[in-house]
């Protein structure tokens, strides 16, 4: 009989310790969480990239880290152990943009992070933002076969902007435009003049244009060009008024400057102003191409 019950007393023994090891090692397994990496990073719009990851075994979501070149990390989480893929919008062209993600695994209200994946780089991808694919210069501007074809794509985008109460000087009242331009461009569009609205100059703006249609080649068939007071910012060809009046930036407030308030920032939003040599410019004349 005692021998019965040690050998039972071991028994017990082994089955509890084994039962806490068990049970040890579900917890180890349970709050771990394997590594990913990034797959891909694809343009979506004019100021959207995509990141695509690989997915990660019993994981309850993502951590998505991503910063504009040299800048800060900002974190983004992504629910969903199947989800595999997060769109980021506010970017801008001509930056590197850097992305890393990581798994994480709710564990008891707790989370637990895998590792991070190696750092993966990325520009905006122009013609993928506004065309969905690569195309060549001579299709700027004429990418579309017909208005009906062009039309399909263009977006209403509301913007505000400043100008005179009356005459060139004195009060300025905010002024509402609604133009069109093409649908990847809507976003980029809005801080841009958002950004020109809120800046110190308050530039005054009695005309704007963007989307229109017409025979032979010009980025505003394409709904990326836009077009601020013709009259004061001409085109002019060897000296020779095409459209508008003259450019006298210096005079003139409604002229825009060459790198002043304007141009710069529509710069750094992709758009570029018409000065294109010295016997041709369209200073009223701002293209996402450059044509």
């Amino acid at each position: 009989m005692e021998i019965k019950k040690g050998f039972m007393r071991k028994g017990v023994f082994l089955t509890v310790a084994l039962l806490l090891l068990m049970g040890m090692t579900l917890q180890v397994q349970a709050a771990t969480v394997g590594g990913t990496r990034v797959k891909n990073v694809k343009t979506r719009t004019a100021d959207c990239q995509r990141v695509i990851w690989k997915s990660v075994p019993r994981a309850s979501g993502y951590q998505v880290a991503y910063k504009a070149a040299s800048g800060r990390y900002k974190y983004k989480k992504v629910p969903g152990g199947k989800v595999t893929r997060l769109d980021i919008g506010g970017h801008l062209p001509n930056v590197m943009y850097t992305y890393k993600v990581r798994a994480y695994r709710t564990v008891k209200k707790k989370t637990v992070y895998g590792a991070w994946s190696n750092p993966v780089q990325g520009y905006i991808n122009k013609n993928i933002a506004i065309y969905g694919k690569e195309v060549s210069y001579e299709k700027y501007g004429r990418f579309y076969k017909d208005q009906s074809a062009s039309y399909k794509d263009m977006r209403a985008v509301t913007v505000k902007t400043w100008d005179f109460a009356s005459g060139k000087k004195g009060a300025k009242i905010t002024r509402t435009w609604t133009i069109y331009v093409h649908k990847n461009l809507v976003s980029t569009v809005k801080r841009a003049f958002n950004e020109i609205y809120k800046s110190p100059g308050k530039f005054p703006i009695h005309y704007l244009g963007g989307w229109r249609y017409g025979d032979g080649r010009s980025e505003h068939y394409d709904g990326t060009a836009i077009d601020i007071n013709p009259d004061e910012n001409y085109q002019v060809r060897d000296g020779q008024a095409l459209v508008g009046k003259y450019w006298r930036p210096k005079k003139d407030p409604y002229s825009i400057a060459k790198n002043g308030e304007v141009a710069r920032i529509l710069k750094k939003y992709g758009f570029s102003q018409g000065i294109w040599s010295d016997s041709y410019q369209d200073y009223m004349h701002f293209s996402y191409f450059g044509t």
